[in-house]
């Protein structure tokens, strides 16, 4: 079984939000808030700049300065003429 939540004093601009997204989903707005509120309390949590970088070092991917290769290729042919 559900809980039931109330929530007060919502901003005029975002319950106008919520009713223009309700109406484009074909939902009612007390549906659409629960599907957001679903959506963002399911969805797995973001991993910082830092934590990426961790991440894929720890996995041992490297990535390739391709634009700093292309800069001393173009450096390079240009002191060729």
């Amino acid at each position: 079984m559900g809980a039931d939540i109330t929530i007060r004093d919502i901003p005029q601009d975002v319950a106008a939000a919520l009713s223009r997204r309700a109406r484009e989903h074909h939902r009612s707005p007390e549906t659409e808030a629960l599907e957001v509120l679903k959506t963002v309390v399911t969805q797995e949590p973001r991993l910082t700049p830092a934590q990426f970088v961790a991440e894929v070092r720890a996995l041992g991917i490297r990535t390739p300065s391709e634009s700093a290769v292309m800069a001393r290729e173009d450096r390079d042919a240009a002191h060729r003429h």
